[in-house]
């Protein structure tokens, strides 16, 4: 639950009370579109103008757990936005960013700056829900706190650490059986064993993967990730139409889900409507460039580069792709196409020579199921592997 809180102005400048009364209500808005805040209302916020109250009673009085706030100052054609995200339980500063723009275009700059403030207003309470839960005992979870770890078990894409989820997910269902959400993470889960291949019954976990997104969507039509676990089912079932019409649904609903528009990325470069990929990985990165699933954002750039003959930029995405901490072998194969594409054989075969430690039988058809290319560039990848001997 947040609070914005109107914004302080530190001069009388009738362009800076514009501004900040703007921003009050664009931040309002566009945090209420995330579902799963519970965001005060503005006529409720507008009574703690004066910011100079205690940010644990401000939350007290409103019942929110976290503020955000700040101030604006104007001078001739530019201004200065500092923005604070206060944790009002801790009774500390959990985010801030100071914002100096020129004013040539009002509702431009201030679209942009609620874009970049809203992108990381839910990266940073994400992160401190998903904290929070962590530290309680397994046996006081609640759904909330249910759902955050298993969301954390997800990313460690390991058939372990998937069973540590699913009875997370079944535990915060069995609490909260009207979430949107946590069937949402239910069909992540399985999508996730049908794309790792963990589960033995590929087609069946795509099955329960597509079930629960259904059950997701009917409970709240308007959740952006339930439009987002259909649309990542139907790319492994090679509906890539739908899975695109899915995905587009997801960013219309909240522009600021990167996971969103990194999936319509893929949707479209599995197609070959390359057009709007870098765009669509360069707002995923630029949204939550700290994702867990970052590996995945760099991947996509790597790959939308090596099919457009940008090789250098290609295996330089690529190597980041890879490094990162939890890659899992599809971005290390990634690497090795992308790097025999651009002409570096030898590194190539280093990349394969570690997506066969990792995964000892891994295929061609292995990563087709996965990463669905239509031809032309299916072709190309695949003579890449035959030239790698995978």
């Amino acid at each position: 639950s947040i609070a914005v809180l109107p914004f302080s102005t530190l001069d009388q400048h009738s362009g800076q009370h514009l501004l900040a009364s703007g921003l009050l209500h664009d931040l309002t808005v566009r945090l209420a579109r995330t579902r799963w805040l519970f965001v005060t209302a503005r006529a409720s916020a507008e009574h703690f103008r004066d910011q100079g109250s205690d940010p644990a009673a401000i939350g007290r009085s409103l019942g929110v757990r976290y503020l955000l706030h700040g101030s604006v100052i104007r001078s001739a054609k530019r201004f200065r936005l500092t923005v604070i995200l206060t944790d009002t339980e801790q009774g500390r500063e959990i985010w801030a960013e100071r914002f100096d723009r020129k004013i040539d275009d009002l509702f431009a700059v201030q679209d942009e700056i609620s874009d970049l403030i809203v992108a990381a207003v839910e990266s940073e309470i994400d992160l401190k829900e998903r904290q929070r839960a962590l530290l309680r005992p397994l046996a006081s979870l609640d759904a909330w706190s249910a759902y955050h770890r298993a969301n954390d078990c997800l990313y460690r894409f390991s058939p372990e650490a998937h069973e540590q989820a699913e009875h997370l997910f079944q535990l915060a269902a069995r609490a909260d059986p009207a979430s949107s959400r946590i069937f949402a993470g239910l069909s992540f889960l399985h999508w996730q064993r049908a794309f790792f291949e963990t589960a033995g019954d590929r087609d069946a976990e795509i099955a329960r993967a597509a079930e629960y997104g259904q059950r997701s969507i009917s409970l709240d039509p308007f959740d952006p990730q339930a439009h987002w676990v259909l649309g990542r089912t139907a790319l492994l079932t090679g509906n890539l139409d739908l899975a695109v019409d899915e995905l587009s649904a997801a960013v219309d609903l909240n522009p600021n889900f990167a996971k969103g528009h990194f999936s319509l990325g893929y949707g479209n470069l599995f197609r070959a409507v390359s057009a709007d990929v870098i765009d669509s990985a360069t707002k995923a990165r630029r949204i939550s460039p700290y994702d867990p699933m970052s590996f995945a954002y760099l991947s996509l750039f790597a790959e939308a580069c090596a099919l457009t003959g940008e090789y250098h930029d290609a295996v330089t995405w690529a190597k980041r792709a890879a490094r990162q901490r939890n890659a899992h072998y599809h971005i290390i194969a990634v690497a090795a196409w992308c790097h025999q594409a651009a002409g570096d054989h030898e590194a190539a075969l280093g990349y394969a020579a570690e997506v066969r430690r990792r995964r000892p039988d891994y295929s061609r058809a292995e990563f087709f199921r996965a990463y669905p290319y239509e031809d032309p560039h299916r072709s190309l990848i695949d003579d890449t592997f035959r030239q790698l001997g995978i």
